[in-house]
C-alpha cells in the first residue's frame, strides 16, 4: 500500500510539473516580432542585447522574468494580453536568459 501512495504521488507530481511548464510556454517567433514592432514598447529603453548578457540581470529566473515583461509593459503602456506578455518571455529566455 506504501508503494503505490509512492508512485500516486509521483505521478501527480509530474503532472503538477508539466502543467506548470505547459503554462509558461509562449511563442518565441511572435514574441520577437512584438519585442521589435513596438519601438515605444521595448527598443526605447532596450535598443542594444548587451543588456541581456550582463552578469548581474535582473531577472533571476523565468517567473522573475515575466514579472520584469510585465513591469515594462504597464511602463510603456502596450496593453499587452497575457499571452503576449508570454510569447515576449519565450522570445526574451530562448535568445538570452535560456533558464
Amino acid at each position: 500500500m506504501k508503494m503505490m501512495k509512492k508512485i500516486a504521488l509521483f505521478c501527480v507530481t509530474g503532472i503538477i510539473l508539466t502543467q506548470g511548464a505547459t503554462a509558461w510556454a509562449g511563442n518565441a517567433a511572435n514574441g520577437k516580432r512584438i519585442y521589435g514592432e513596438d519601438p515605444k514598447a521595448c527598443l526605447e529603453c532596450h535598443a542594444t542585447p548587451k543588456l541581456f548578457m550582463r552578469d548581474d540581470k535582473k531577472a533571476k529566473n523565468l517567473a522573475n522574468l515575466e514579472t520584469w515583461v510585465r513591469r515594462c509593459a504597464v511602463k510603456a503602456e502596450t496593453k499587452w494580453f497575457d499571452s503576449e506578455v508570454r510569447d515576449v518571455v519565450a522570445y526574451l529566455n530562448q535568445a538570452y536568459y535560456h533558464y
